[in-house]
């Protein structure tokens, strides 16, 4: 009778072991969640405190040229535009619900995952261009009142700090959103194989 016991017992642990544990999934899930939504309201928040410094910056100075007007709004458009479409992201974020079935969160977060892409890659560049072309016509009278050496510095710090920006922060910020989306990928995957 002990060999059967002992083929009992290890029958019972490879059950229990091979039977991964939901509420430890959706618990993971739920805090990548939380830090996605976290991340993007402080992204949002960051973008729009800038807009009231922006207009400060506009009134306090006795601008002539239409240029800077254009380019300040051009900035502020584009600012508040990507605002939006990032508060939408965390809005399609906040929604999915773990606890709802295996294949609906599926479904949303590829949704979800989607439109992530497309705001990190298209979108994301569409912001880039905008917010320098306007930053270009706001330096363009700005610049006018400084002397040669003082525009060649600046510009070159200016392109040296967009460059890093775009290119190394902001593909490092694009690897993390699609990690963490993976992972959150990964464990509805892991809840819809368990229904």
């Amino acid at each position: 009778m002990k060999p059967f016991n002992d083929i009992e017992s290890i029958w019972k642990q490879q059950k229990e072991n091979s039977v991964p544990d939901v509420a430890l999934i959706i618990t993971k899930a739920k805090k990548e969640q939380k830090i996605i939504v976290n991340k993007i309201i402080f992204q949002v928040l960051s973008l729009l405190v800038t807009v009231p410094v922006i207009l400060w910056v506009l009134v306090a100075n006795p601008f002539q040229k239409s240029t800077t007007f254009i380019g300040v709004a051009i900035v502020l458009f584009d600012i508040i535009g990507f605002s939006i479409l990032r508060l939408y992201q965390m809005y399609q974020m906040k929604k999915i619900h773990f606890t709802a079935a295996p294949k609906q969160v599926l479904d949303q977060l590829e949704h979800y995952f989607v439109f992530q892409q497309l705001l990190s890659t298209k979108i994301m560049f569409v912001y880039f261009l905008l917010l320098n072309l306007g930053l270009g016509l706001y330096f363009i009278e700005v610049m006018a009142l400084m002397p040669i050496f003082a525009v060649v510095i600046s510009l070159s710090v200016y392109i040296g700090w967009l460059l890093f920006a775009y290119f190394v922060i902001g593909k490092k910020q694009k690897r993390k959103e699609n990690e963490r989306i993976q992972v959150l990928l990964e464990n509805a995957k892991a809840l819809d194989q368990m229904s």
